[in-house]
């Protein structure tokens, strides 16, 4: 019997004046099975050059970037389900958080994997089922086996049908989902499970997969090497759903390659500008590439048109003996010099990650690297050893070579994992070295004025628009920077040049300076005291 047509069946039509049959008690049950209270948790992550930790104060912010993966999986999830987001890049998990829960959804990737244990095991003592997925558990499973439920690739795949077998009790311990799944049915992300202010950027994401092969790179065997792409319209109703949260600023394109399926990518810029240019471009965006990117004056232009001020490159290292060696073929035949420096022209901030440890490496070419970066407009060089990483072809190759020092823990920024044909003990002095001639503060200095010098503003000015901010900003920057730091003489030469000589980049200037409060102790009191 539904009870809908029980109600209309009393005469009155009132429910108070009908009785509770057995129907009614067994949809009741039923219903309160399937309403599930499911707390989702992005782990901690341990410090690294691109986690921003030592100088999200400054800005009053609590995180770099905000889970999209998992605020993407919410919108996956089954809707009578009762939804809520633990961030521990924010702020501890509070008890009562995991009390109010049936379940706890863990995500994340290696770099998160010590809080990942440690939270599904305090979840687990507190008698909840704990569910693990994400680019850690996908790529580690065999490293999550006390977790109660393991989902394997990307939800597009089948979380679904996932969700109703776990309303059933019913859902598998390992449970792997279709590989490289279309994305055209991927939902809005939940925003609305965020707390937008702890944020000092936003993430989207329009497509997934490389059509790359780079031999340390898991990113083609997680996500494929055919780029899959979002229509225009699913991603300009993201980009709307975003800006209807109130939020406005730094925007990153999450994208493994953003120009793996250049021309398809290339036809949806035109529309991306057009809204952000009926909206006031409230969005500054940046994302990742490879270096073909300055192959194409046209593409560049239009990605600086729809509010790109940024890309992050791999560049990995001048050697070209280490790029063959390493599979990363479409650097071998760039002048990478002159590719940073037109892409930098075109008006996009070139970050750029870098590594040491290739086999081919040796003191020279480490001092080559060093000075690469020296004469390049590209402050924020991430420079890491080469890790053998799960599900790489790199990890492949040290296994059979018998190499193997110990497993991937997702720290990049220390000794290898592996016995480098470079003796180990000049391989961490090569590395020390380069990190501290290029996060010393003048150097850095040079490359931001390098990068002043040859890029125009970008289309719009966050600190700007954004006047409080700014000036909030500013003056922790002053004070923390330009009166308390040890290198404050340096600090002060570089605004006073800025101020003197190019007086309308003065807000990108602070950015900039800001940036190096995290680098510089991130490198200091994290980085090398691990190589000694």
């Amino acid at each position: 019997m539904n009870r809908n047509n029980a109600e209309c069946q009393t005469p009155e039509g009132s429910q108070e004046n009908k009785p509770e049959t057995q129907d009614d008690i067994r949809i009741t049950i039923s219903e309160s099975r399937k309403r599930k209270k499911v707390l989702l948790v992005n782990p901690k992550s341990q410090p690294t050059y691109w986690s921003y930790d030592y100088c999200l104060p400054y800005v009053q912010k609590k995180a770099a970037y905000a889970p999209l993966g998992l605020i993407t999986l919410a919108g996956m999830l089954p809707k009578n389900w009762d939804l809520s987001l633990a961030d521990l890049s924010t702020g501890p998990l509070q008890q009562d958080e995991l009390e109010n829960s049936d379940a706890v959804f863990l995500g994340g990737m290696h770099i998160q994997a010590k809080s990942f244990h440690e939270e599904a095991k305090r979840a687990q003592r507190a008698g909840k089922v704990v569910v693990g997925g994400g680019p850690y558990v996908t790529s580690s499973p065999e490293e999550c086996e006390n977790i109660d439920h393991l989902v394997i690739g990307e939800a597009e795949g089948g979380i679904k049908e996932w969700c109703e077998a776990f309303e059933q009790g019913r859902a598998p311990k390992v449970a792997e989902m279709e590989p490289f799944p279309s994305l055209l049915k991927t939902p809005l992300p939940r925003y609305d499970l965020l707390k937008i202010n702890d944020y000092s950027s936003m993430g989207l994401q329009l497509g997934r997969g490389c059509p790359q092969n780079c031999e340390f790179c898991s990113v083609t065997k997680l996500n494929g090497r055919v780029p899959r792409l979002k229509t225009t319209e699913q991603f300009l109703t993201e980009i709307e759903a975003l800006y209807e949260t109130g939020y406005t600023g730094s925007v990153f394109i999450v994208d493994d390659n953003f120009i793996g399926n250049r021309k398809e990518v290339e036809k949806k810029l035109p529309k991306i500008a057009a809204w952000q240019k009926e909206h006031g471009y409230p969005f500054d965006f940046f994302t990742q590439a490879d270096l073909r990117l300055a192959k194409s004056d046209a593409f560049m232009a239009k990605m600086v048109e729809a509010g790109f001020s940024g890309v992050f490159l791999g560049i990995e290292t001048p050697s070209k003996k280490a790029l063959q060696e390493a599979g990363k073929n479409q650097n071998v035949n760039v002048d990478l010099d002159k590719a940073v420096r037109k892409i930098t022209k075109a008006g996009l901030e070139c970050m750029a990650g870098f590594i040491v440890g290739f086999d081919s490496d040796n003191e020279e070419s480490l001092d080559e690297l060093g000075h690469f970066i020296s004469r390049n407009p590209i402050p924020q060089a991430m420079v890491g050893v080469l890790q053998a990483s799960p599900q790489t072809d790199l990890l492949k190759r040290m296994e059979a070579e018998g190499r193997m020092l110990d497993s991937f823990d997702g720290e990049q920024f220390g000794v290898a994992n592996f016995k480098t044909v470079m003796e180990a003990s000049k391989l961490r002095e090569g590395y020390a070295k380069i990190l501290k001639n290029i996060y010393a503060p003048k150097a850095y200095f040079d490359r931001c004025l390098q990068l002043l010098r040859m890029r125009d503003n970008p289309r719009h000015a966050l600190y700007k628009k954004r006047l409080i901010f700014g000036l909030k900003a500013l003056k922790n920057s002053l004070l923390r920077q330009g009166l308390k730091s040890s290198y404050r003489t340096d600090y002060w030469r570089f605004l006073a040049t800025v101020a003197l000589t190019m007086p309308s980049k003065f807000h990108t200037a602070i950015t900039q300076a800001i940036k190096l409060a995290h680098y510089y102790r991130f490198t200091h009191e994290d980085v090398m005291p691990r190589l000694a």
